[in-house]
Formats: C-alpha cells, sequence, structure tokens
C-alpha cells in the first residue's frame, strides 16, 4: 500500500517524503540517526462508549421540531419527526423530509429536544442545522449548533448519549428489531416497537438491500428514528419511502385549512405528506453522508454549496439567491442571521454575543471576501467580521472593520481574545455606502483589504484549518443590522502558503535507524521484512517509541498494519513529546473510534471524546494514519480524511513517534511502515 500523506490545507493532501527534524522547529535536515526512547506504560484511558451496548438506547433518542417564524414574528411548530445521535459532539441521523422545507412551510428553525427520562415529555435543548440531507435517499445529518438559550455549543465539551452505528449489511429475515421515536400517537414520550427483519426491497441505483421490510408498526412521528438490532446498534432509519400497505402513510401533517376557519391548527385535517410504513433505509446507505458531515461539509441534494477542498484554485461563490446556500440561520431576542432579498442579514441587538453564521466548509489558506452595505447602526464602534480557521466559538481568527472605518485582525485562543493588529483608522466611515471587504489566510500570514487596499496586516501560526464565516457585533444597548452580498471564498494552494520540507522518512528497510529493539512476554518492539512492529499483550497497557529531536509544527503520516487484532486496540502518532508525563496523543482504535489527547504534568486530559467514525477500517484492512500538530491546533486523521481538529497550548515542541495500546482485550500486534514527518 502506498502512503497517504495529508498536510491539512483543508481535507487536501499535499505529497512530500521525508528526512529527519531537529532544535526548535527548524527544518534543517540530518542525516544522523536520532536515539529512540521507548515507554512502556499501563494506563487507565477512558473511552465513551455511548450508549450501543444498551438493547433500548432510548437516550439517545432525539425529538426534532421543524418550525418557521409567522408574519408577526412567532416561532411556529410545522412538524416534528424523529432522530438519532450518532456522535457524543453533536451529529444526528434523521429523514431529510423532515429537516428540510416543503410546498407549505419554510423551515426557518430545527429544534433538538432530548430524551431525559423513558417516562418524560423530551426536553427542548439544541438548535440545529442541516449538513447533509438527500431526498432520494431520505435521508439527513443535522448538527447541533446553539443551546435552547442561544450559546453556541462547545463541540469538545459535549457528551452527548449516541448510539453506534451497526452493520445492516449482516442483517438476516427473521433478526428481530426495535423501533424507537416519536409517533405523536399514545401520548408524548419515546415509544418502542418490536419486530422482525422480514424482507429486503432492492432499488436501483442502491442495489438489493435499498430498504429493510420489518413486521413491526411504524407510525408517523418515527420518520428519522432509530432501529436496532439486539445488542442496540443502529441498523434502520424508519423513512417515508418504500413498501407498506394502503393508507399507512409515516407522516400526516396539518397543512391546509381543512375546516375554513382561517386558522391551520389541530381542528384541521392532516394531509398525508407519502409514502408508507415499515420501511427502513439500512444505515449503510447513509455512510457517505454521515462521513462528509463528519469533515464539516455541506450539501443538499445536490445543492448550491459545495464542499470545497483547499488543494489549490477551488472557489464558491454565492449572491444568496438561493436561501438553501448553507449559511446559519437562526433568530433570538438579541439577535439574527437570514436571508432576504437576494441579500443575507446579521443582525446584534443587544451587543452580548459575537453573532456569527457559518458556511461550514473547511479550510486553510483561503481568500473570502463581501460586499457590506450597513442596514442599521446606532454606533461607531459597531464592526463587521469576516472569520477564517474558525475551530470553535474559542478558536479562530477575525478580520474586523468598524463602522467608523477603523479595522483591526485578532484571534480568540482557548477562549481568550488577543489583538494581533490593533485597531486603527484606515478608510472612511461606511455609513451610506458600500464596501468590498476581504480577508487572507496564508500560512501565518494574514492580511485585510477594503476595496482592494491593504489595511491591516498580521503574522500568526496559531491555527492552521477551520470554517470560514462572517459575523456583526455592537456595543451594549445599541442596533447594527449588516447585509452581506456576494460572497465568494478562493482556496489557496500549498504552494502560496509556502511549502513543507521532508524531515525524516524510514522505510524500516534497515534496522540501524534507532528505533527501539525490545522482546519480553509481555511487550516487543522489533524490525521484520521492512517494518516495525509492536506487541502489547497485556490488558490496559501501551507503549510508545519516540525520535529525539525537538520540533515545533509537524505533519505525520505512517501506513498501519494489524498484524494480530486485540479488536479494541489502539494505534496512534505522538507529537510534542517531552517526557512520558508531558505529550500529545492523536490515535484511532481497532473498532472504529478515534480521540485526540494529551498528558501534562502526568495528568491525562481529553481534547477529543472517542467518536466513532465509518473512515476507519474494522477489519483489519490496512490504512494510512495522519496527524498535523501546527501552532495550537492538533489535527487528525486517516487515509488523507480528516477526522477530527482541535486546539491546545499547553505543548508547543517536542520529539515525534508512535503508539500502541490495549483496552479490554490484550494481544495487540500492529506494524507500521513508511513513516514520514513534514515541517514548514
Amino acid at each position: 500500500m502506498s502512503p497517504v500523506r495529508f498536510r491539512l490545507f483543508s481535507l487536501a493532501l499535499v505529497l512530500g517524503l521525508v528526512q529527519i527534524a531537529c532544535s526548535g522547529g527548524s527544518p534543517a535536515a540530518s542525516n544522523e540517526q536520532p536515539n529512540t526512547v521507548t515507554v512502556t506504560e499501563s494506563a487507565d484511558l477512558p473511552r465513551s462508549r455511548g450508549i450501543a451496548n444498551l438493547a433500548v438506547p432510548f437516550e439517545g433518542v432525539v425529538q426534532i421540531w421543524a418550525g418557521y417564524y409567522d408574519q408577526a414574528g412567532e416561532f411556529q411548530i410545522g412538524w416534528t419527526g424523529s432522530g438519532t445521535i450518532i456522535t457524543p459532539d453533536g451529529l444526528i441521523l434523521t429523514n431529510a423530509h423532515v429537516v428540510l422545507p416543503d410546498r407549505y412551510f419554510a423551515v426557518d428553525e430545527l429544534i433538538v429536544a432530548l430524551t431525559v427520562n423513558q417516562d418524560q415529555e423530551p426536553q427542548p435543548a439544541f438548535f440545529a442545522e442541516v449538513l447533509q440531507a438527500d431526498e432520494a435517499l431520505d435521508l439527513a445529518v443535522i448538527r447541533v449548533t446553539h443551546d435552547y438559550d442561544g450559546v453556541a455549543v462547545d463541540y469538545n465539551a459535549l457528551d452527548l448519549p449516541y448510539v453506534s452505528l451497526g452493520d445492516a449489511d449482516s442483517l438476516n429475515l427473521g433478526d428481530e428489531l426495535t423501533i424507537l421515536g416519536y409517533p405523536g400517537i399514545g401520548g408524548e414520550t419515546v415509544t418502542l416497537t418490536r419486530g422482525a427483519v422480514s424482507g429486503f426491497t432492492s432499488e436501483q441505483p442502491y442495489g438489493a438491500r435499498a430498504f429493510i421490510k420489518t413486521n413491526a408498526t411504524i407510525a408517523g412521528g418515527n420518520s428519522g428514528g432509530l432501529a436496532v438490532d439486539t445488542e442496540g446498534y443502529l441498523v434502520g432509519v424508519p423513512t417515508q419511502l418504500g413498501y407498506g400497505g394502503d393508507d399507512q402513510f409515516v407522516d400526516c401533517r396539518v397543512l391546509v385549512d381543512t375546516n375554513r376557519d382561517g386558522l391551520v391548527d389541530e381542528m384541521d385535517n392532516c394531509v398525508p405528506t407519502g409514502g408508507f410504513i415499515n420501511a427502513l433505509r439500512p444505515v449503510t446507505l447513509a455512510l457517505p453522508l454521515i462521513q462528509a458531515a463528519q469533515r464539516g461539509e455541506f450539501n443538499i441534494s445536490g445543492g448550491s454549496a459545495q464542499p470545497v477542498s483547499s488543494s489549490g484554485g477551488s472557489s464558491f461563490v454565492d449572491d444568496f439567491s438561493d436561501a438553501n446556500s448553507g449559511w446559519d440561520v437562526y433568530s433570538y431576542e438579541s439577535g439574527s442571521a437570514y436571508y432576504f432579498g437576494g441579500e443575507f442579514y446579521l443582525e446584534d441587538v443587544e451587543g452580548s454575543p459575537y453573532y456569527v453564521s457559518l458556511l461550514h466548509q473547511t479550510h486553510a489558506n483561503v481568500e473570502i471576501s463581501a460586499d457590506l452595505r450597513i442596514v442599521e447602526n446606532e454606533g461607531d464602534e459597531n464592526e463587521f467580521s469576516l472569520s477564517c480557521r474558525y475551530v470553535d466559538s474559542d478558536n479562530g481568527y477575525e478580520f474586523r472593520i468598524f463602522a467608523d472605518g477603523w479595522v483591526g485582525i485578532s484571534k480568540w485562543l482557548g477562549g481568550e481574545y488577543i489583538s494581533l493588529s490593533d485597531p486603527a483608522p484606515a478608510v472612511d466611515p461606511l455609513e451610506g455606502r458600500s464596501a468590498r471587504i476581504t480577508a487572507v489566510c496564508d500560512g501565518e500570514r494574514l492580511t485585510l483589504l477594503v476595496d482592494g487596499e491593504l489595511v491591516a496586516e498580521a503574522s500568526d501560526d496559531s491555527f492552521s484549518t477551520g470554517n470560514i464565516g462572517i459575523a456583526a457585533y455592537a456595543a451594549v444597548g445599541e442596533r447594527f443590522v449588516v447585509a452581506v452580498d456576494n460572497f465568494s471564498a478562493t482556496s489557496l494552494s500549498a504552494s502560496q502558503a509556502g511549502d513543507w520540507e521532508q524531515i525524516y522518512f524510514d522505510d524500516f528497510s534497515s534496522t540501524s535507524t534507532g528505533w527501539n529493539e525490545s522482546n519480553d512476554q509481555e511487550f516487543a518492539r522489533y524490525y521484520l521484512n521492512g517494518r516495525y512492529y509492536m506487541e502489547v499483550m497485556p490488558t490496559e497497557s501501551y507503549s510508545l517509541s519516540v525520535q529525539s529531536g525537538s520540533i515545533e509544527d509537524v505533519v505525520l503520516n505512517v501506513e498501519v498494519n494489524i498484524e494480530q487484532p486485540s479488536h479494541q486496540g489502539d494505534v496512534g502518532l505522538l507529537c510534542r513529546y517531552i517526557d512520558a508525563d508531558n505529550y500529545y496523543a492523536l490515535e484511532v482504535s481497532e473498532d472504529g473510534y478515534y480521540s485526540i489527547w494529551k498528558m501534562v504534568d502526568g495528568e491525562f486530559n481529553e481534547l477529543v471524546k472517542w467518536t466513532t467514525s465509518s473512515l476507519i477500517p474494522t477489519d483489519s484492512e490496512p490504512f494510512a494514519l495522519n496527524a498535523s500538530c501546527e501552532g495550537a491546533q492538533l489535527s487528525l486523521g486517516i487515509n488523507g480524511e480528516l477526522l477530527a481538529t482541535t486546539t491546545d497550548t499547553d505543548l508547543t515542541s517536542g520529539r515525534v513517534g508512535l503508539f500502541a495500546g490495549t483496552l479490554d482485550n490484550g494481544g495487540l500486534v500492529v506494524s507500521f511502515d513508511n513513516f514520514e514527518v513534514l515541517a514548514p
């Protein structure tokens, strides 16, 4: 298998080979082979398994409220459906028709209500957005964005109960199924139905298992809910399409004034929206949507907002004529974001938080531009900003322009505001005119332009990749409304950002490259047939081996083969290793999980909690493991696909290395090949 390397310019790969690094991040190459330090310890590395081990994982089921704002500005619920939390950081699998608008109603808001107890009504907890939706499959993946008070969620801190994905292809006739959801009949609490697999339905282009037929009776509001196997793993999604009998509809919504009293309410007859009960979409068909959502990509049935690779030259342009182009839309008493009249509006009324709308495209090096028009303004210090490398509400860059013409560049790092270019007067006040605002994130270089004129610049390396967005902020007690048009985002190639050099490469063809060779009954490390092996026989133990030579920013790639599975073994890459008590670890597991964590002064801390991903092979198939430690940003990938990114500032430099460990089962044997290191 040829190595799959990555340099996290978004999800793009920059191919290159390596030689070894030394001293404080300097790219100077050296042919000298460094010494190796090997540490073998027993450790408690907790992994959240969600609730997949429960045969009835009701806590992972949510009710979804699809609502709109009427002419009086009051929020109205158009309909409800069900969904399943599939990651602890808030990805939810459901039906497309539950979360997308229809001919009668727009969907201005999605509200997620959690199942807190099996005998209580669901409790509204989050607002959510649609990341992926396929109307032909009637499947969608949404993501929570704000809590019910309107505060942006911290995805790293979320630890929602979730249901692990199962293997729908292994189902057979007669296998037992449990269906959970909120059908809207027989009370307002979560409802269970049991049945068995009664057959399969073929459909092009989805193959022989386009639907799973079941003899369980699935009521309307269960659309988007879950069907689990006997071990509690998600295998199917009740959907409005499929097979059934006469008049057995998945959804029946009150959409029309059937009694002609001038109101659309519970007194009207419901209107069937199509499809039949007793059919499930196998979760296998949802995997591409889930994978794209985990990468932060946005797409609705081939809609206008397409994923952007920042490997060079690709562009996204939005004139806001399509209200489904991908921006966050919301409305609170203190601020809102919405499409109107071919523009995108941001309002900040109270001036407490920044009101940010994200596009959910991952970029590293990017140029973003937008036409800005002030609609309403009550203060010179009110400001508009463009954002790049937005990791979360506490981490990212912002390019600021004030109503009075002052400008500045700043960042949020771990929740701390840091000015990179102090605000200074640069252009004429924005009142009564429009301006073209451009921000460029190119390697460490950050620049802000207004109408093509450079007005601010700074240098910073805290973040290497992230989202892009726009924001508005008003001083306390003042109102600020801006309209944005003709937004564009153009990816910059790796060469524009500056090349990363190969500083180390080892194909393990030589046994004198410095990796530790030791052998006992519990742990072993050795060269064999052009590969480097690690054996971890005990349970809940791990072994790591690091190279000497300190380096700051680094990209690591290595090929991994599971020679002897333990079925819960972990394999990882290490960066900024100082000693056994201080380092970062980025790893994946045999059973399809990933995590990023650190040891600081001997204390273990999860930066990205254990999360499942279908990108990780679970059948001992070889794979390439990728990691990036750049500035404050830590990123993990597999086969060149991004799994997770987070930030941390505790460790700034150190050694690199390899890692293998076990959890409940011992006996793990892994081999590595083509280990390589890139540095700026």
